[in-house]
């Protein structure tokens, strides 16, 4: 199981880097991760930071990323 986590937190942790997203939102990247997309709030357009937008850029690489095994 902790070999799945790090494998997480490894595609998680590239595609903040990716995105230029700050560590400090990784929390809210990881609750998308772990639900299904529909589940995803949309952008509301009230400029908020970050963006549901870039979250989910964010949470689509990493799911590319682990499907690719990094």
């Amino acid at each position: 199981m902790s070999e799945d986590r790090d494998r997480l937190n490894a595609a998680l942790e590239r595609a903040m880097r990716e995105q230029r997203l700050d560590p400090w939102h990784r929390e809210a990247a990881l609750g998308l991760l772990e639900s299904p997309p529909a589940e995803w709030p949309p952008c509301c357009g009230s400029a908020c930071e970050p963006c549901a937008l870039v979250l989910r850029r964010v949470v689509e690489r990493a799911q590319a990323l682990l499907a690719s095994e990094l």
